[in-house]
């Protein structure tokens, strides 16, 4: 009985640091790029001093450790205590990895220095495949149905949209800057997609008794040669030399510009710790697809601090195209292609019964034709919103729609939800809510604020739409057919 409370309370400690790690991990994904482009936009250019800042914070995990130490001293008096429980086979491992962090560490801060926040993350996002794959050589990651369908969706997503960047590119800057920061940004994350799952393999290799203690240590010392590697690079480069000069001409003020030095190198910290403490906790595989899912915050907050413009635009709105009931007409003008497959159905049924051309009985016909009706309506609003919305906007503010569903459909149907499908809507239509909220600065330009507060037709599509699924749903259940 003890056993088993002991066995519960471990894992609900392991849960608890979990959810410590992933917090941690989503402050320094989004506020890691921020602070990083916030240098180079106001003056930085110091490239290896900034690939530096993303590890010069590591003496901080000392605290902790130190904690620990004297924690153990006091409790156990009576055995001998190491401040360091890493051996020379997982330090050689952390020196290893280290470096290659450092070398990645570089390549990133440069592809940030030439491409906005918002494209630097797409192409991050795409790390996870990287990621998939090497978990899959080094630790033999096994995958169920849920986590590759995760894997491909998010990448197939920040790859659809990582191809629309030829828009994105900041002023003054050149092609050949442009593509060389891209090429560096992918290489970054292929790079880190690799170090994630060789960290895993470090922990299972180690010949020692993983503790979070331990794996603090790991960080630490991993965070040092990063920094060792970066040291080396700026002593080459004189960035040492120029620090003071350029910080006296940083647009921000000098204060200011020593504030972002140190909030950089915290925040970067905390990314590092929440990465290797998702790891400990989970797998390779689980923090790599935290980092994708967070995308979409990294993409609003550089729409928010930085003004940067989404990638995909509305391509017929954009270009002159002005007729929102044609628009809306074209988004179901398509439905002949249906009959092609009932064509070739009705062809093959014919030789072995006598077939019918349609199936469908007045009924199921008539309620059919008000979904149909209803849902005109529905692309009218929707319809309008884009063409005074920008693309990412609509679809922050379609995304919530998943909470109308959810009602009706309990209403209509009588879903029946889980405590994981609960969630699932619950956080989703939160996240998609609150991003949701941060469209004053995303007004195309020329477009009046009048024009832009219709915004409500956008969610009166919402939830219209949210009533038409469960309503389809219904006419099933109810069709008698």
């Amino acid at each position: 009985m003890a056993e088993m409370e002991t066995q519960t309370m471990t894992a609900t400690l392991k849960r608890v640091l979990l959810l410590i790690n992933i917090i941690l991990l989503s402050v320094g994904n989004c506020g890691g790029p921020l602070v990083m482009r916030l240098y180079f936009l106001h003056g930085g250019k110091r490239v290896w001093f900034s690939s530096w800042l993303e590890t010069a914070g590591w003496p901080v995990v000392l605290l902790p450790i130190t904690i620990g130490y004297l924690h153990r001293r006091r409790t156990q008096p009576s055995s001998p205590t190491k401040f360091f429980f890493i051996k020379p086979p997982l330090f050689m491992a952390s020196a290893v990895i280290g470096i290659l962090t450092g070398f990645d560490d570089y390549i990133y801060a440069y592809g940030m220095a030439r491409l906005p926040v918002s494209t630097s993350a797409l192409i991050i996002a795409s790390q996870l495949a990287f990621t998939a794959g090497f978990a899959f050589v080094l630790v033999k990651q096994k995958f169920t149905s849920y986590s590759i369908n995760a894997v491909f969706l998010l990448t197939l997503g920040a790859a659809v949209l990582g191809l629309h960047t030829d828009n994105d590119r900041p002023k003054g800057e050149s092609n050949r800057e442009y593509v060389l920061g891209f090429l560096m940004t992918v290489g970054a994350a292929a790079l880190y997609g690799f170090i994630l799952p060789l960290v895993e393999l470090a922990y299972k290799k180690g010949k020692q008794e993983m503790s979070y203690a331990l794996v603090m240590e790991i960080q630490m010392f991993m965070c040092l040669f990063a920094t060792l590697f970066a040291t080396v690079g700026m002593l080459v480069n004189n960035d040492f030399k120029v620090i003071g000069r350029e910080a006296r001409k940083f647009e921000l003020g000098e204060g200011r510009y020593y504030v972002l030095v140190v909030g950089s190198a915290l925040i970067w910290q905390c990314f590092f710790l929440g990465v290797i403490g998702v790891i400990f906790c989970a797998s390779s595989l689980l923090s790599a697809i935290i980092i994708a899912v967070l995308l979409p915050v990294t993409e609003i907050l550089a729409v928010i601090f930085y003004k940067e413009n989404p990638l995909l635009g509305r391509l017929y709105f954009i270009h002159g195209g002005r007729r929102v009931w044609l628009s809306s007409w074209l988004l179901t003008a398509a439905w002949p292609v249906i009959l092609l497959p009932i064509r070739v159905t009705y062809l093959r049924c014919r030789h072995i019964s006598p077939a019918k051309f349609f199936f469908i009985k007045p009924p199921v016909f008539i309620a059919a034709a008000i979904i149909g009706v209803i849902t005109g309506f529905n692309n009218y609003l929707y319809t309008y919103g884009q063409a005074c919305l920008l693309v990412s906007t609509t679809s922050l503010i379609i995304a919530t729609s998943l909470a109308f569903t959810a009602g009706f459909a309990f209403l209509l149907v009588m879903q029946k939800f889980t405590s994981y499908s609960i969630n699932a809507v619950v956080l989703l239509t939160i996240e998609a809510g609150v991003l949701a909220l941060h469209t004053s600065s995303d007004g195309p330009k020329n477009e009046s604020q009048r024009v832009h507060a219709r915004i409500f037709h956008d969610a009166g599509s919402i939830s219209l739409y949210g009533f038409v699924l469960p309503l389809v749903k219904l006419t099933y259940k109810k069709a008698n057919q």
